[in-house]
């Protein structure tokens, strides 16, 4: 989240309503999501009830673009970069 927008977990998870961290804090929910992880879980880690994570995802139209390049950059930095192929 801190190269992509600049906050790190720490914030997300804190008590801040900062716009940024907020956006933060949504758009790492919904990529969570999207990765499997129920709700529930959701809500311990940032701390909040899960009926805010509910709010977070019914936002999840109008951030879908913010989401999807998180959700890229996440995959680049998964990839191996430095593979040698074997002959």
């Amino acid at each position: 989240m801190e190269r992509v927008f600049g906050i790190t977990i720490k914030q997300l998870v804190g008590e801040s309503k900062s716009e940024p961290v907020l956006l933060g804090r949504k758009i790492m929910t919904m990529v969570a999501e999207a990765h499997g992880h129920k709700r529930k879980e959701i809500a311990e880690f940032i701390g909040k009830d899960p009926a805010v994570v509910t709010r977070y995802l019914r936002e999840k139209q109008s951030l879908a673009a913010e989401m999807e390049s998180v959700i890229k950059i996440l995959s680049e930095k998964s990839r191996p970069t430095n593979v040698k192929s074997q002959v």
